[in-house]
């Protein structure tokens, strides 16, 4: 089934700590999402891992870590969607530490009425050791949370990724000693766990999880730190899959992205693949990394380069519909960025035309998290929200900004019909080295026709056709003989229309 959407960039936040312009009635600025008295609100958590997740019926699950003192925490839920934040739901009591909660979610959008069930993970040491809990979501109800393993040794950094059976299941990771473990929950019992290094004699730690992009099937990457012998940390990452009966298998060799000073690991796929990002601290300065993961390899990119001071935590966000000028990564990337004696949260948002905007939070002293939201659906508008800690009346307090933008048919005096447009899929597909791309235009007048491709980058690597033309059937021939192997994408767009496909080049 083909799905013609549009995307008009209706508006961004457009605010600066000391220069502000006026707001569109579908932006906003940044305000207080959460905040108390009694607690701080830190580390807020949502499920970034699919592909393309529609919530125009469903909310998405924060969770979040709530504070009353130095020695006592408590882990929290909500559900959010386009235009609310639900009531709270709290996992566990404020007698110990509750930290790093994860959530998984998922979403099979059988049922229009309630939520999908989810699970959240988080680190507790109520046994006077670090022990890993999970609290269930049934669809109504979140379960008390229990301990997922009996295990005296601290157990920390947990994740979560969710994956489709006739039930939730969730494949959970953590940290033990100096190894990384994986555990499944599949169809309502625990599996054994897995220890992924047990033939590594380095230290392992601070796992992140995800799963993997245009695989078909139950498939994941995990990723994690790992200091060397010289007491550096280096990022390993492998692939695995789930078998029907909820067994590991294919647990790939471990690829290494970088060395030296990597940390602050976390997925967040983007558009048309798996994306890894880190913090790299080199001369003292950070920057914000991202590695594109592909089926034979990654592929680095400095996502922060043009941007004065240290740039760290970074993350993003995005959409499967690809439709605008950015078809490949995130639909917004935002991160922390400390410069001079000022600490901002940037975003940029790339379905704007990379748009930069930074919010102000403090002096260089002021330590926070920020973190974004999926794509929140409503009518023809997607929201990203992004949150982050600020001090409020000596307190950590939630503040949120977001992003709107349109997913949106041209009205009816563009005479718009999606019958009037057809890409059709590449033949031969793979190819080497050429392959032809057919179009049609079933069109009253003459449009203007832009063909392009591109690399799993977002790199454009040719312009096919960039013309007026007339309705009718045309077959374009590209020739990938200067180009290496791969995935590639072409992109169709007229006044009315856009639309993209996946090829691959095998020579």
């Amino acid at each position: 089934m083909k799905i013609f959407i549009f995307f008009a960039a209706l508006t961004s936040i457009i605010l600066t700590h000391q220069n502000s312009s006026a707001n569109t009635s579908s932006s906003d600025t940044s305000y207080v999402l959460l905040s108390s008295d009694d607690y701080d609100y830190k580390n807020p958590q949502f499920d970034k891992s699919g592909e393309s997740v529609n919530y125009s019926v469903f909310d998405c699950i924060l969770t979040y870590e709530k504070w009353s003192s130095e020695t006592n925490s408590k882990i929290a839920v909500r559900f959010m969607n386009h235009n609310s934040l639900g009531p709270e739901t709290e996992l566990s009591d404020s007698l110990s530490l509750n930290i790093k909660p994860a959530v998984a979610y998922k979403i099979v959008q059988l049922n229009p009425i309630l939520n999908e069930p989810g699970a959240v993970v988080f680190q507790s040491n109520r046994n006077d050791n670090w022990d890993i809990y999970y609290s269930y979501y049934n669809s109504v109800n979140w379960s008390v949370p229990v301990q997922i393993t009996s295990d005296t040794a601290d157990e920390t950094d947990p994740c979560i990724v969710a994956y489709s059976t006739n039930d939730l299941s969730f494949m959970i990771a953590y940290s033990r000693g100096k190894d990384i473990y994986l555990k499944n929950y599949f169809n309502g019992a625990w599996q054994n766990e897995i220890n992924i290094t047990e033939t590594d004699t380095a230290e392992c730690f601070s796992p992140t999880m995800t799963r993997a992009q245009f695989t078909g099937g139950n498939d994941f990457y995990i990723a994690y730190n790992r200091m060397n012998e010289l007491s550096n940390k280096s990022i390993y990452y492998q692939r695995f899959s789930i078998n029907t009966d909820g067994s590991v298998n294919n647990l790939q060799s471990r690829s290494v992205v970088q060395q030296n000073s990597q940390s602050n690991l976390r997925f967040s796929n983007g558009v048309n693949f798996t994306i890894l990002n880190y913090d790299y601290d080199t001369l003292g300065r950070k920057s914000y990394f991202a590695a594109f993961i592909k089926f034979n390899g990654h592929d680095i990119r400095n996502q922060t380069y043009e941007y004065p001071g240290s740039n760290y935590n970074g993350t993003g966000s995005s959409h499967g519909d690809i439709t605008s000028d950015y078809p490949i990564g995130y639909s917004l990337s935002s991160w922390i960025n400390k410069y001079g004696d000022s600490t901002f949260i940037f975003i940029d948002n790339y379905d704007n035309g990379q748009l930069s905007t930074k919010f102000y939070i403090g002096d260089s002293t002021v330590k926070t998290f920020q973190n974004s939201s999926t794509k929140l659906v409503f009518g023809n508008l997607y929201r990203i929200r992004i949150l982050w800690e600020k001090e409020v009346n000596g307190r950590t307090a939630l503040y949120e900004s977001f992003v709107d933008n349109g997913l949106t048919s041209i009205n009816a005096q563009n005479e718009f019909n999606p019958e009037n447009y057809y890409l059709s899929q590449n033949y031969p597909n793979p190819f080497n080295p050429k392959t032809i791309i057919n179009y049609e235009l079933h069109v009253t007048n003459d449009e203007f026709v832009n063909l392009k491709v591109f690399d799993v980058l977002g790199n454009e690597t040719a312009t096919l056709v960039n013309e007026k033309q007339q309705a009718g059937s045309y077959n374009i021939e590209f020739d990938g003989s200067n180009l290496p192997s791969g995935i590639y994408f072409y992109r169709l767009k007229t006044d009315n229309f856009i639309e993209v496909k996946r090829m691959m080049l095998l020579k």
